[in-house]
């Protein structure tokens, strides 16, 4: 099934960036996890790390086709200077934490599957390296 591919190249790509640039992903046996509703990007999360989250999700992207181009797209996502920011400092606080982002959410559209999975990481990709 393609949207199992797509799924698994994704997460298998988000092991590979994060190890390039910090070494190896390992998750911990229990996962308390913080989710960040909508574009929610603020003292709260910090608050949910300090309490003992250990795995951070962020709201939402969405994957789909861009219609000028009809190439896979990124689209969404909360603000990334933010984000930014929030994990530089839990990275300065010492607390060990992993960040996840969700793709699609409430009233958001399916990733499409008229693209193959390769087409969809090299759109993924992208958008991770440049944003």
């Amino acid at each position: 099934n393609n949207m199992k591919l797509l799924i698994k190249c994704l997460f298998l790509s988000l092991f590979v960036l994060t190890y390039a640039v910090r070494g190896p992903v390992v998750f911990p046996d229990k996962v308390i996890g913080a989710y960040a509703s909508w574009s929610e990007c603020d003292d709260k999360i910090i608050d949910a790390v300090k309490q003992g989250a250990n795995v951070v999700y962020w709201f939402a992207i969405n994957i789909l086709n861009d219609v000028n181009t009809d190439k896979t797209a990124i689209s969404g996502g909360p603000d990334y200077d933010c984000v930014a920011k929030v994990t530089k400092e839990i990275r300065e606080l010492g607390l060990s934490t992993i960040h996840l982002i969700s793709v699609g959410g409430w009233d958001a559209p399916h990733p499409s599957t008229d693209k193959t999975p390769e087409e969809v990481f090299h759109a993924w990709q992208y958008w991770n390296e440049v944003t």
